[in-house]
């Protein structure tokens, strides 16, 4: 199940988008707001995070602009995609520099441009989801003593002489004598793949990669807060990008039935 944010004034076109969404038959929960103000408000006073926005340019109070950079000030939204709702003459090149937008739709009327631009990324969305609620815990003999961790936690891992440290999106345990090949078997997770010869990343906290020099990257997470440096090696990369592809295409055949 994800979270949808529709910010739209005008009600009769909120509840058709709804319904254009709703028959991708995805395990979707929609928020509706009416007005960039209340958005907010709701976005400060929840613990629930949203997945995807969609936002229209013509908001009363602010604009949708205004308010699609409000969310990009959080840090928990910085990657978050946001679909632009919008007229004509749209700068689309100065809209996607600006907000890092995933699309902008122009058009008074979404029926059916909805279904042709967005699917993908609902269903990629949906894909990412329903791989976080399969949610298991490994026990490991840590230096601190034995701990049980949530494996959806786990962002990377890294070997450093003798031990192996563990990273997660909260803690650091530290695994004494212990390798990168015995880890990843103890953690049995399909989407935590070995990148360099001293680091592993889960693919499921990853959003792309950045090139540090000739066959070199570095990941980028799902939040900028994360502070892990984890490096991804050439002999590795073509089996990260399989893992991390097939995250994002797992239902790319739903989109051309």
């Amino acid at each position: 199940m994800f979270l949808t944010m529709i910010v739209e004034a005008d009600k009769n076109d909120a509840a058709s988008l709804v319904r254009d969404l709703t028959a991708l038959n995805l395990n979707t929960i929609f928020v509706t707001c009416s007005n960039g103000d209340d958005a907010m408000e709701y976005l400060t006073s929840t613990e629930k995070e949203m997945d995807v926005f969609f936002i229209n340019t013509k908001l009363p109070t602010i604009s949708g602009y205004e308010l699609a950079g409000k969310i990009r000030n959080h840090k928990k939204y910085a990657y978050t995609p946001i679909v632009f709702l919008a007229g004509d003459n749209v700068n689309r090149l100065q809209t996607f520099q600006k907000y890092h937008c995933y699309d902008v739709i122009e058009s008074p009327s979404y029926e059916n441009i909805i279904i042709e631009k967005v699917s993908f990324l609902l269903h990629s969305v949906d894909a990412r989801k329903k791989a976080w609620e399969k949610k298991k815990t490994v026990k490991f003999s840590a230096r601190e003593g034995d701990v049980f961790v949530d494996v959806s936690n786990i962002i990377a891992l890294e070997v450093v002489g003798k031990d192996c440290m563990v990273y997660t999106t909260n803690k650091t345990y530290l695994l004494p004598r212990k390798t990168m090949y015995e880890t990843l078997g103890d953690i049995d997770e399909p989407y935590l793949v070995r990148c360099h010869k001293s680091f592993a990343v889960n693919v499921l906290h990853m959003t792309g990669l950045t090139k540090k020099r000739r066959n070199l990257w570095e990941v980028i997470y799902d939040r900028e807060d994360y502070e892990v440096k984890c490096l991804v090696g050439g002999a590795y990369y073509d089996s990260v990008m399989k893992y991390y592809e097939k995250l994002i295409d797992s239902n790319r055949a739903v989109e051309n039935t």
